[in-house]
This record gives structure tokens, C-alpha cells and sequence, in this order.
């Protein structure tokens, strides 16, 4: 009876310092977790615990650390590429972006890619560039990115004719026409009528019946339950992405050609769709 006592005490304590300190109502569950994870603790502390006044000390700090860590808002602004790229990855990811990379190449050769002009988006320090370039015969192999450092992290790979642009994908202008056009993990930082102008610049300087590639994140139960975890210890770092159904994605590329192939690489930490248009 005592233990359902303080467990009740505990939940009334909770749900009057979620309504006051919360600053993100919608995420309760992410507070829920956090909760219960440093109440436990202090609860072990509490039995152990006979002086009142110590209680109540133990009370007060107990909501002063629920303030700090509990009811921390979760971070949601423009992805910081810089910290990103500069950060060296785990091994278990790096072996996963190789499955990834592979997965691009298969897709390529089983729908005729031949080499010739490429334009990657977002390819800040790409390694999917490099195997693209290792693979085919490249005439000019263009990447843009409007982050300065993962630009000039691309002199370390060995890209054939590289032309490196620090641009916005909305800034960039060309005059030439390419054979491949791709982006790897970029259009799920943009939402609504953005994604739809971001994904209409893929196709905008691509060839009549060339190939357009996409990879995005998908929202399976496996990247729910990754990011779930990840936020409730404020470490996401990709905090303005927002993954995409494949099917709603389809609908929008169904606008400037044909797809020739629409899968999910479930292989991968992160699930993606790997989703490739002929245009015209």
C-alpha cells in the first residue's frame, strides 16, 4: 500500500509539473520516459530517507532536476551540418552508409546508368559521389551545398572533374544539363510547398530521359523507436528532419516522369526510400 501510495504521489507531482514547466505539451510520452527514469532513483533515495526535513529537501531538488532534465524542450532548429560533419562517425554507421552506397550503385546499373554528367545536392564531404565516380566515366561531376565546410571536405575525396558549388539548392544556377541528378538525405528538411520546390529543382537542370534519385528517411517503427530514444536524452541530431511516406513522396515525382524504382532500404539504422525517376 505504501509503495501504490508514493507511485500515486509521484503521478499527481508529474501531471502539476508537466501542466506548469512542460514547454512542449505534445511530447508528453518523451517527459513521461524522462521521469520515470530519474524518479526511480529518487525514490530508492527516498526509503532510505527518515528525517522530514531531509524529505523535503530531497523533494525540492527532485523538482529542480525535473525542470532541468525532465521538462528540457527538445531541440528543434536548422540541423547543425558543420557539427555533423566534423563529427567522426561509429564504426556500425559507417558500415551501414557502405550498405547504403552499394544499394545506390545497384540501383544505377539495373536501370542503365552509363556515367556522363552528374549533379549531386547536399553532398557535402559525399562519399556516395566518390563511388560514383570510382564506378563510371564522369565528364563533370558538380556538388553543391551550402555549407562551407562540408564543401571544402570534398577536396579529400578523389572525385573525378569535380565542380564544387557552397550554394543553396534554391540559389543554384547552371547552364549545362546533366545525366544524374541526386540528392542522399535531403529533402526531408523541407516541408510543404518548400519540399515540392526542393524536389522541382531536382529535375530542373536534368536532361530529357535522364535519371533523377532521391533517398529519404521513411517513418517505420524502427526510426521511431531510434529517434523516440535519442530525444528523450536531447542527442537527435538531424532536429528540423521530418521523414516521408514513400507514397506521398511518389505522388509528388509522378509530376515530372516515371518511376523506375521505388524501394526501402530497411538494411540501413535509419530505414530509406531509394526512389528513382526518368524524367519527361
Amino acid at each position: 500500500m505504501k509503495y501504490l501510495l508514493i507511485v500515486v504521489l509521484l503521478l499527481i507531482i508529474y501531471i502539476i509539473e508537466f501542466l506548469i514547466l512542460s514547454k512542449d505539451k505534445k511530447f508528453i510520452l518523451i517527459s513521461l520516459v524522462r521521469y520515470i527514469m530519474l524518479n526511480l532513483l529518487i525514490v530508492l533515495i527516498y526509503f532510505k530517507l527518515k528525517n522530514i526535513y531531509l524529505i523535503i529537501l530531497l523533494l525540492i531538488i527532485k523538482i529542480i532536476l525535473d525542470k532541468i532534465l525532465v521538462f528540457k524542450p527538445l531541440q528543434f532548429k536548422v540541423t547543425n551540418w558543420k557539427k555533423y560533419y566534423s563529427k567522426k562517425p561509429l564504426k556500425i554507421v559507417e558500415k551501414k552508409r557502405l550498405n547504403n552506397i552499394n544499394y545506390i550503385l545497384k540501383v544505377l546499373k539495373e536501370n542503365n546508368f552509363k556515367g556522363g554528367k552528374v549533379l549531386e545536392y547536399g553532398g557535402g564531404n559525399s562519399s556516395v559521389a566518390e563511388a560514383i565516380s570510382k564506378n563510371y566515366n564522369i565528364d563533370k561531376f558538380t556538388i553543391v551545398d551550402s555549407n562551407e565546410y562540408g564543401i571544402e571536405l570534398l577536396d579529400n575525396k578523389n572525385i573525378k572533374n569535380l565542380n564544387k558549388k557552397c550554394e543553396s539548392i534554391f540559389d543554384y544556377n547552371d547552364k549545362i544539363e546533366y545525366d544524374l541528378i541526386y540528392s542522399v538525405g535531403l529533402i526531408e528538411h523541407f516541408q510543404g510547398k518548400e519540399l515540392e520546390k526542393c524536389i522541382k529543382r531536382h529535375f530542373k537542370y536534368a536532361k530529357n530521359n535522364s535519371l533523377v534519385l532521391f533517398t529519404f528517411p521513411v517513418p517505420k517503427m524502427k526510426y521511431k523507436v531510434i529517434r523516440f530514444i535519442y530525444e528523450i536524452f536531447n542527442k537527435w541530431q538531424y532536429t528540423d528532419e521530418v521523414p516521408l511516406k514513400k507514397v506521398y513522396v511518389e505522388s509528388l515525382l509522378k509530376k515530372h516522369g516515371k518511376i523506375l524504382y521505388s524501394e526501402v532500404n530497411k538494411g540501413l539504422i535509419l530505414p530509406q526510400a531509394i526512389i528513382l525517376v526518368k524524367k519527361g
